[in-house]
């Protein structure tokens, strides 16, 4: 029949509402309700909404320690950054050092070798026609390597300065490449220079020269030849003239960092000037050991506080070395 609903029948063994079959299709028909009481459906909890406010609250503490965990993620790498930039700022410079101190040995060398040369080059000329023209080419001789070993202590100085300005540049410029923003402070051990200059004693030596004489005998005369020794010549080189290591170290600082996170307002002094040191120094060589230089240096990278003596740079706290 038009109209006509189904009843709902309670099952008194199981206590539910069942629904007969062949509802109504009229569109105005209306649902009977269910008995009081019995076949109900549950009723909202009241107190459901609360949860989200803790979801809220995790939701912002995990997009917290994912912001700080990328932070400290830029921040390691920048500082790996850092610090690998200055110390190929430090080992270029300590480059540019040993190749210094490796040409300042060489030269006392060739101070050396050029004594003997001039008094081999008076014994060769002779035999003089007299002891006297003998003293004369022998005195010239040294006055002329006298002038040479001024010249070539001069060349010593020179480069002693040259490679000292060097040295500086060559970090200088390394560290702008790498890291433009960056500030790089270079201190070499010498101020301007790669290190101090002693002049020593380096080789005593005395002009020896061959010369003709006359022997008068019953038979007539006879030309013998002779020795005789001309001026004693000393020949002057330079040496370390400190026990002080030769070496560069470098403090570079970031002003500052761009973060995924911007720690400014809460932690404004954290990431502020990021600081890494680097030192490096050349070893293996030696201007003068008492016979000759040995132009061996190399660089190596070294811990800023082994060298002798302590870079006078601040650290991270600004306390001295």
């Amino acid at each position: 029949m038009r109209g006509e609903t189904n009843r709902v029948c309670h099952d008194p063994a199981t206590g539910d509402g069942l629904m007969g079959a062949g509802w109504p299709t009229d569109a105005g028909a209306g649902v009977p309700p269910f008995p009081s009481g019995e076949g109900q459906r549950p009723r909202p909890n009241a107190r459901s909404g609360q949860i989200t406010i803790l979801n809220c609250f995790l939701m912002y503490m995990g997009a917290l320690v994912l912001f700080c965990t990328l932070n400290v993620a830029e921040l390691l790498t920048t500082h790996v950054h850092l610090q690998t930039t200055v110390d190929c700022a430090a080992f270029s410079g300590a480059v540019v050092q040993a190749r210094g101190m490796n040409e300042i040995a060489r030269i006392n060398n060739q101070i050396i070798e050029l004594l003997d040369v001039y008094r081999n080059k008076v014994w060769r000329n002779g035999p003089y026609s007299s002891k006297s023209s003998g003293n004369s080419a022998a005195e010239r001789e040294a006055r002329t390597f006298r002038r040479t070993n001024d010249e070539l202590l001069e060349a010593q100085s020179s480069a002693n300065s040259r490679y000292g300005r060097e040295c500086i540049q060559t970090a200088i410029a390394i560290a702008r490449r790498n890291e433009s923003a960056a500030r790089l402070e270079a201190f070499p051990c010498g101020h301007g220079v790669l290190t101090l200059l002693a002049r020593v004693r380096g080789k005593d030596t005395s002009f020896r020269y061959r010369y003709y004489y006359t022997v008068r005998t019953a038979n007539g005369r006879v030309r013998r030849t002779g020795t005789a020794s001309g001026p004693n010549v000393t020949a002057t080189v330079h040496e370390q003239g400190t026990s002080d290591q030769t070496y560069m170290c470098g403090h570079l600082v970031l002003p500052s960092k761009a973060f995924f996170f911007n720690w400014q307002e809460a932690l404004p002094t954290v990431f502020e000037n990021l600081r890494t040191y680097g030192t490096a120094l050349p070893f293996g060589g030696q201007l003068w050991n008492g016979r000759r230089g040995v132009p061996e240096y190399e660089a190596s990278l070294v811990r800023t506080g082994e060298v002798r003596p302590r870079p006078p740079i601040p650290d991270r706290w600004g306390a001295e070395w």
